[in-house]
C-alpha cells in the first residue's frame, strides 16, 4: 500500500510523545461557570474530579470574572426558566427595555426610532434583565469548596489534540485520551467539555471517531466571541439604570458596545461594564487593542467626565462564547451516542422545555441536569 505525500506528512505529524501520563475519572475542560459548577457536583457526590483550564485559575479570578461579566438572565421566559432551575437563588432587581443611542439622544428599543443594524447575538441583549451574578448559584460552602478544588485539582493546559480511544485497563478505562503541549497525556473515563462541539471537532485527530451526527452539528453551529470591560470612573455619568446600546460607528456597520452602569465605592462614582462582540478577524491582540480604544473614545463622546476614571480597568476575552444556530434536534443525536462526552456549557444539549433558553439558563441547564437526574 502506498501512501500520498500528504498522508504521509499527516502521519509524520501525528507522531506525539508523550513524557507524563495522568489518569482522572472525570476531566473538565473549560474556564466557564458551567464548569466550576460541574467541578464542584462531581466532587461533592464523592466522584474523583479535575478541570483542565487555558490560564491560570484561582477563586479570586473567578469571583472577578463574574463581577465583571453582562447581565445574561434576559426576558421574562428566560427568568421564567431560571427561577423554575434555582428556586432557591434571589434574584435582583428587573430593569425596564434598553435604550440606544442615535442623533445624539438615548431611544427607547421597540419605539418608533430604530437603532442601527444589529450583529448577530446583540438582540438577546435588547431585552430587559434580572439582576444576578453568577457567584449567587453557588452556596457559601460551595464557593469555599471551589477555592480548594482550584488550587489542588486544576490543570493549566494547553490541549495539542484529543483522541477518543477504546479501554483497555478496567481498572482505570481511558475513553479519551488528551495530548498536550508539554508532552504530557491525561487520559480519563469522562469528559466534561464546557468549550463548545467547534472547538472539541478542530483538537480531535481522527474526526472519523465522531459519530455522522457530530459532523452535521459542527458545520451547523456558529460561535461569536466576546469582549468584556469593567471600567471604574471617579464620576457618574449616566443616569441609565438599563443597559445601554452605543453604535461603534455611524458609517459602518460594526455593531455595538452594550453598557451597564453600577454604583462606585462612594456616591459620585460609578462602574461600566462594556461587553461586545468580536468578529474573528478582529480576534488578534492588535485587534482587540484597536477595539478597547474605540470603546473607550465613543464612551468619552456621548458621556462627560468619562475621561476621569481610575486606571484599574479589567478586561475579558471569551472566545467562542456565543452560540448560534443551535440544533437541538442534533444535539439530542449526540448525546444518545457518545454516553462518556459531556457537552456542558452554552453550546450544549438541554431538555425541550429549554430549546429557546440562552446565555445562563441554557448554560446551567446543561451541567445541572447531569446532577439531577
Amino acid at each position: 500500500m502506498s501512501f500520498g505525500i500528504r498522508a504521509l506528512k499527516k502521519k509524520e505529524d501525528h507522531e506525539i510523545t508523550d513524557d507524563k501520563r495522568t489518569y482522572v475519572r472525570n476531566l473538565i475542560v473549560g474556564d466557564s461557570t458551567a464548569a466550576y459548577y460541574a467541578l464542584v457536583k462531581l466532587n461533592s457526590r464523592g466522584e474523583q474530579a479535575k478541570i483542565l483550564t487555558s490560564k491560570p485559575t484561582t477563586i479570586e479570578t473567578v469571583l472577578c470574572d463574574w463581577k465583571n461579566s453582562p447581565q445574561t438572565l434576559r426576558g421574562l421566559e428566560n427568568k421564567e426558566l431560571f427561577k423554575e432551575l434555582f428556586p432557591e437563588v434571589n434574584l435582583g432587581e428587573t430593569t425596564e427595555t434598553p435604550v440606544f443611542y442615535k442623533d445624539s439622544d438615548f431611544k427607547v428599543f421597540g419605539g418608533r426610532s430604530k437603532p442601527f443594524d444589529l450583529k448577530p447575538g446583540e438582540e438577546y441583549f435588547t431585552d430587559f434583565y434580572t439582576s444576578l451574578n453568577d457567584r449567587d448559584l453557588f452556596s457559601q460552602e460551595e464557593v469555599e469548596s471551589l477555592g480548594q478544588l482550584l488550587e489542588k485539582n486544576q490543570f493549566q493546559k494547553v490541549i495539542v489534540e484529543v483522541e477518543k480511544t477504546t479501554p483497555t485497563d478496567l481498572a482505570e478505562p481511558a475513553n479519551y485520551k488528551l495530548h498536550l503541549s508539554d508532552h504530557e497525556l491525561i487520559e480519563c473515563e469522562n469528559l466534561y467539555w464546557a468549550r463548545g462541539p467547534k472547538e472539541l471537532f478542530k483538537l480531535t485527530f481522527d474526526k472519523n471517531s465522531l459519530p455522522d451526527v457530530f459532523h452535521k452539528l459542527v458545520s451547523k453551529i456558529q460561535h461569536r466571541s466576546l469582549l468584556k470591560l469593567r471600567l471604574p470612573l471617579l464620576n457618574k455619568v449616566s443616569e441609565h439604570k438599563v443597559t445601554v446600546f452605543l453604535p461603534q460607528s455611524v458609517t459602518h456597520e460594526w455593531g455595538h458596545f452594550i453598557c451597564d452602569f453600577y454604583e462606585g465605592e462612594n456616591d459620585i462614582s460609578q462602574y461600566a461594564n462594556v461587553t461586545c462582540f468580536v468578529d474573528e478577524e478582529e480576534a488578534s491582540s492588535e485587534g482587540l487593542a484597536k477595539k478597547i480604544k474605540l470603546a473607550k473614545r465613543v464612551m468619552g463622546r456621548v458621556f462627560d467626565k468619562f475621561e476621569e476614571r481610575e486606571d484599574k480597568e479589567q478586561i475579558t476575552y471569551l472566545d467562542n462564547a456565543y452560540a448560534i444556530n443551535i440544533d437541538d434536534e442534533l444535539f439530542d443525536e449526540v448525546k444518545g451516542c457518545e454516553t462518556n462526552l459531556h457537552l456542558i456549557g452554552e453550546s450544549s444539549p438541554v431538555p425541550p422545555k429549554y430549546h429557546s433558553s440562552q446565555f445562563l439558563v441554557r448554560s446551567m441547564v446543561s451541567v445541572k441536569n447531569h446532577f439531577t437526574s
